[in-house]
């Protein structure tokens, strides 16, 4: 199983210090093979979490599907601004 929440991380200064993430519901959350093929999907649910389960050991890549015009990615990919 894996698990997850999927947020916005904003740098410091951008919102205020009480709501230093926000989370996102609604998001189509993906686990892809070794091939690229959808294995299984979730929605990540009002707090943002997500669980994708019933699978065998290997390797994946999870995707988190755009939504509202925004990228989405795994925390630590990609280049900051």
């Amino acid at each position: 199983t894996i698990k997850g929440t999927a947020f916005l991380d904003l740098p410091p200064g951008v919102c205020p210090p009480k709501w230093p993430q926000a989370v996102f519901a609604g998001v189509t959350v993906q686990l892809l093979d070794s091939l690229g093929s959808v294995v299984t999907s979730a929605v990540t649910g009002s707090d943002g979490t997500y669980e994708l389960g019933g699978i065998a050991p290997g390797t994946y890549t999870v995707r988190f599907l755009e939504r509202d015009g925004l990228d989405l990615i795994a925390k630590g990919a990609g280049n900051p601004p």
